[in-house]
């Protein structure tokens, strides 16, 4: 208990943020000690300083696929997905972290994971930190080049480039099979879900983990222009595959703060990333507006219901 409590004075000086955040974090920390999840929980992915924009890093934040490099510069992490938000100043990264936590705990103890559309590589980080073997797996070269780096030899994590789509992700090296699957925002590559559940139950134990963090349409006319599934459609191809759902928890009003933090942030730092990519990427103001349009399209569908964002959890079963 000591050393948590010292975690959570750093976090205080450093971050500014109310001593509640942290007592809520430290509260979901002894859950995970007293509930088996991990002795442990992994600190924050470090935020990279101004000095360390330069040289190869500089190089390869500049290169990354639209938006990751606005997101990795925004919020100084590896993490490209939403966040869960517990109070009023949460930074975005620490949602970001927060998010990957509450999916993590639905994981075996010391699984062999395979973090599919793993991006930056954040969520793959602190899965290993938490004491996991990690494969992560994603189609951007660019996004795995910047997660490697940050990982800065991590050996119990190994990145992969895979195309996404369910023949793809079978062809993943099967020396052993996976413990846990996590899918965090990428449902939506993988048109036929049947597919890709019964290529994960050829990767999987008899008792594997799946985890799915994601945007789900909601309504008969949710499909038009958003291309994400239902959440009743992936419960069903759980079903047809064998695979036992456990739980849905719906998080839509935790992760929403996420579009605003995004758009704010943009406003707040838009001369700094235009001065830092405008090199590099001209059309840096173009991605901006995009990036800022797309969080509008996002916050209305949520608002008015046609998107609805749960984390499901299901197990294989024998």
């Amino acid at each position: 208990m000591e050393e948590l409590t010292v975690e959570a004075r750093e976090h205080t000086d450093r971050d500014g943020v109310p001593m509640t955040h942290v007592f809520s974090d430290l509260w979901v920390r002894m859950v995970q000690l007293t509930s088996g999840i991990h002795a442990r929980s992994p600190r924050p992915v470090s935020p990279r300083t101004a000095g360390e924009r330069s040289g190869a890093f500089r190089g390869l934040l500049q290169g990354l696929d639209q938006p990751m490099h606005l997101f990795a510069f925004l919020t100084g992490g590896n993490h490209y997905h939403f966040g869960e938000f517990v109070h009023p100043r949460d930074s975005l990264l620490h949602a970001q972290e927060r998010l990957t936590t509450s999916c993590a705990s639905s994981l075996p103890r010391g699984s062999r994971v395979l973090d599919v559309g793993c991006g930056l590589g954040g969520s793959s980080m602190m899965l290993s930190r938490l004491g996991h073997r990690v494969v992560a797996v994603d189609p951007s070269g660019r996004a795995l080049d910047m997660a490697r780096a940050s990982a800065n030899g991590n050996h119990g994590l190994r990145f992969e480039p895979l195309a996404f789509g369910s023949e793809q992700l079978s062809r993943v090296v099967r020396d052993e099979p996976f413990d846990g699957f996590l899918f965090i925002e990428v449902l939506q590559y993988f048109q036929d879900l049947d597919e890709l559940l019964i290529n994960v139950r050829k990767m999987a134990h008899p008792t594997s983990a799946l985890v799915f963090a994601d945007a789900f349409c909601e309504g008969p006319h949710a499909r038009h222009g958003v291309p994400h599934h239902g959440a009743n459609d992936l419960c069903r191809a759980l079903d047809r595959a064998g695979v036992e759902l456990m739980s849905r928890r719906v998080m839509t009003k935790s992760i929403l703060p996420t579009l605003d933090r995004v758009r704010e942030l943009l406003d707040s730092q838009q001369r700094e990333l235009v001065e830092f990519f405008e090199e590099s990427r001209p059309d840096v103001r173009a991605e901006i507006r995009e990036l800022e349009a797309h969080c509008k399209h996002l916050c209305a569908a949520f608002k008015n219901g046609d998107l609805v964002y749960e984390i499901v959890t299901a197990g294989c079963t024998d």
